[in-house]
């Protein structure tokens, strides 16, 4: 995970990075990452339990996006695993689409699909 705030501050002119704050605790994020000149990965997604169906992962996809189009970024993809499950029908209203998958046995003691969700934007 760190990883991938180190990758916002490597760029953060062309990056994004935007979070849920509530009363000083971290309940949300979501980060833009350029990729190249027209490319953008959507990271860090993830909504603290207690937030869930309230709407704040809709609003943080949606101020991700607004800043991909801001960028010019014309293709945006996000990496997920199949046990968030909940959160494809976001990916779907914001036009992604799932184009590829592959199993995963190196972060858990259980095997998960890693899905690619891909949008390209007008």
């Amino acid at each position: 995970m760190l990883n991938s705030i180190a990758e916002y501050y490597d760029d953060y002119e062309d990056n994004g990075l935007w979070v849920i704050d509530d009363n000083g605790e971290v309940k949300g994020a979501i980060s833009a990452v350029k990729k190249d000149e027209n490319l953008a990965q959507l990271r860090l997604f993830c909504i603290h339990e207690s937030l869930q169906s309230k709407g704040y992962g809709n609003r943080l996809l949606e101020i991700a996006m607004d800043f991909c189009r801001k960028m010019n970024y014309t293709h945006v993809i996000l990496w997920t695993v199949d046990i968030c499950s909940e959160a494809r029908h976001l990916y779907s209203k914001f036009g992604f689409e799932l184009t590829e998958t592959k199993e995963n046995t190196e972060w858990a003691d259980y095997k998960m699909t890693e899905e690619k969700w891909e949008v390209e934007l007008e």
